[in-house]
This record gives C-alpha cells, structure tokens and sequence, in this order.
C-alpha cells in the first residue's frame, strides 16, 4: 500500500512538471505585443485610428497653437483618447470620430513625433511634426538685470533700459541677427526710462518726470530735457509716440503735442489721469493706464496738431479684471489692440469690436509691462517679476502679424 502511494505522488509531481514546462514554451513562443503606449491600452476590438492629414501639416508653435488631425476610427470619448507629441500629452479641446483638435504643448523641437492613442485599439498611429518656439524669452538676461521700457529700430534692434542690482544701467542694444547685448547709453541722472522710441535714427526717451529727452550712442543724457517745462510740459510724462506728420504726443497727467522743429508743447488738460502708454494708429492716439479710477484703453481722434477729439472710452480693464492694473500698450497691422496688465493672463487682445480676450490663455509669463515688435511678427514685453515668479525678462511671443506703423521709423 505504501509503494502505491509512493508511484502515484511521482505520478503526480511529474504530471504538474510537464504542465508548467508546457506552460512556460508557450508563452515563449506567443507574438510580442503590438506597439502600444501602456499595456492597459491593448484592448483590441474596435479600428485602429487612421490620420488623413495634420493642419498646419508640417509644424505649428509651441503651447500657444491648436492642430487639427482629421482621419477616422478615432473616439467621441476624451477619456479614451490621448495625443501625445513625443511623450508630452497635449490637450485636447475638440473631439469626434473624424477629427482631434489638441492644444501643442511646451515642447521644442525639430522632430517630434505626434502619437494618436485610442483606449480600445490595440497599436496607435503616429505622424511626424516639428514645433517651433512660440513663447519664450528674447536674451537671457542676468538675474540682477531689470529690463523696463523697451524699443526697436528700424533694423530690428532692440534697446532695453536697464536696472542693473536694483541701480540704474543705461540704455542696452541687443543685435537682433547675434542678440549681442552692448551698452548703447550709459546712464544719466534717470533710474530707469518709462518710455523708448527712435525718429527715424534719434532715440528719445521719458523717465517719469516733466520732459523727453534725447539719448544718443555712447553718451549720458543731460539732466535738462530736449523738451521740458520751459517749452510747455509742466507735469510728469511717461510715454509717448509719433504721428504721421512727425509730432510727438507724450502723456501722464496730461496730453502734450510736442512740435520736433521747435520742442514747443500744447497742452490738452486731462482730469484724474495716470496715462502709463502711448500709441498712434491712423489719426487716432490711443492711450493705457488710469482715468477717474478706471483702469483700461481710451482713445482721442487727432483733429490736427492743435486739436484733440473727445475722450472715447475703448476698453475698460475694470470691467472685466477688477484687481487688473493696464500697463502697456501696442497696436498690430490689423488695428488689435495690446493691453499689458498684472493679471495672471497679462496680455489682453481688444479687436475692432471692443471686445478684450486673453492672448494665449495660461501661457504668457505675467507681467507686461512695455511693448515693442521683432520683425518676424513676433510680439516683445517686458515681463516683471511676480509673486510667484522672480524672473525679469523680456518675452516673446508669435502673433502671427506685424506691427502697427511706427511713423517715427517710417515703417
């Protein structure tokens, strides 16, 4: 009895060795999995997505373009679908069984490979793209280096006033072809300059006081304005611009024409004004920064160089940010409107119909403060540091269209 059991327990632990023996040889010789991205997405039973073309088809801008991926067998259900440029998933904001539309993340790079990811198929597609820069910073500037107000010339340089430890550092050229940083004016008796622009190759700037001043290469301003109180600007200006006819309008408190020819100023009084920014665009001067304890945009027909139109409310910041201070501002080819402000979303598109819409929602680094155009149809500001950003540098941005004239340049 005995031996029986013996024979059959060696029955048995051969039997349960030829299994898992068994076992093991036909796992090995099973096909490896199609390509997937994670093992829970090998759920085959419905058609793999097909990608019949990609807008724009070869590459598109960085976290601020949308893409759209038109095709079939894709899903109705977002929590079913992925696309993922590389392995950084992008957003998605549109979805049907023809068609994705995904938000570009923050990815930069030359070849990216674009991977269209269904729960229920079991392989993905993938389609190979570029992104370009969209946002990011014009120069790495030093930690201690503040840029403030900034311009362009009609080269495409760009002149930066600069905080250099907290103290003031001139005036700064970058080359726009080697971004090449030399110092351009040294200071003078200003901290910073509020506000920069060139007539034709001649910079002028305002520094929050009563007057604008020249500022040529390699040369301290002088402490006396090129134009000041003893011709006719009796208050503190902050920024300015030039007309078609070559005027110059400069404005803080109040509104000042300032004749190049002669430096004489007419004044246009304004009540409870704080103007932090200046624009000219086809007869009107647009102007940013505070009235009667609004924040927002106002403009003023130019009837002529003695004459104003009256004050047109075109868009109140308070309205729509109540917490919102409006900073700078600038005018694109199309007449839009740039308004920099403190907001988390800083820079505020206004269109023709008055209406303010964030540029790039949750994208741009905060905050605007001055403006100026590359001539790639870039956008530039000055970005200040924030509470929860320490970083000052000026940022661009792809706008997709060139600046507003600049008369003083010619452009």
């Amino acid at each position: 009895m005995n031996m029986e059991i013996k024979k059959y327990t060696l029955s048995v632990v051969k039997f349960i060795v030829l299994l898992i023996t068994a076992a093991v040889l036909f796992a090995a010789c099973e096909e490896e999995p199609s390509p997937v991205l994670w093992d829970e997405y090998q759920n085959a039973g419905s058609e793999i997505p097909v990608v019949e073309s990609v807008l724009p088809d070869l590459a598109a801008w960085a976290l601020i373009d949308t893409i759209t991926i038109n095709g079939k067998y894709f899903s109705t259900d977002t929590s079913s679908m992925w696309v993922y440029f590389n392995t950084v998933e992008g957003k998605i904001v549109s979805l049907s069984e023809t068609q994705i539309m995904v938000r570009t993340p923050s990815l930069i790079a030359d070849s990216v490979v674009i991977k269209i990811v269904k729960r229920t198929a079991d392989k993905y597609v993938a389609y190979n793209y570029q992104l370009k820069e969209g946002v990011g910073y014009y120069y790495p500037f030093l930690k201690e280096e503040t840029p403030k107000a900034i311009t362009v010339d009609k080269d495409g340089n760009l002149y930066v006033s600069l905080l250099i430890g907290g103290l003031a550092g001139g005036v700064h050229k970058i080359d726009k072809n080697t971004l090449e940083k030399t110092l351009y004016a040294p200071k003078g008796s200003e901290t910073n300059w509020s506000g920069l622009k060139f007539a034709g190759t001649q910079l002028y700037g305002t520094k929050n006081n009563r007057g604008v001043w020249k500022i040529d290469q390699g040369v301290a301003p002088p402490n006396a304005p090129w134009a000041g109180p003893s011709q006719g600007v009796d208050a503190n200006v902050l920024d300015f611009d030039f007309d078609q006819n070559g005027m110059l309008w400069a404005a803080g408190a109040h509104i000042y024409r300032i004749n190049p020819a002669n430096q004489q100023a007419k004044k246009f009084a304004q009540t409870s004004a704080s103007i932090k920014s200046v624009r000219v665009f086809q007869n009107y001067l647009y102007v940013s920064g505070t009235m009667s304890g609004k924040e927002g945009v106002w403009r003023y027909q130019i009837i002529s160089a003695d004459e104003l139109g009256t004050q047109e409310e075109y868009y109140l910041l308070s309205d729509h940010f109540a917490l919102a201070k409006a900073q700078g501002i600038t005018i694109d080819a199309d007449g839009r409107v740039y308004l920099g402000t403190d907001n988390a979303d800083p820079v505020i598109v206004i269109a023709s119909d008055k209406i303010g819409r964030p540029m790039y929602p949750a994208s741009l680094p905060a905050k605007a403060t001055w403006f100026a155009w590359s001539d790639n149809q870039f956008l530039l500001y000055s970005k200040e540091a924030t509470a929860t950003d320490d970083n000052n540098k000026v940022v661009k941005v792809f706008a997709g269209i060139n600046t507003a004239p600049y008369y003083g340049l010619g452009l």
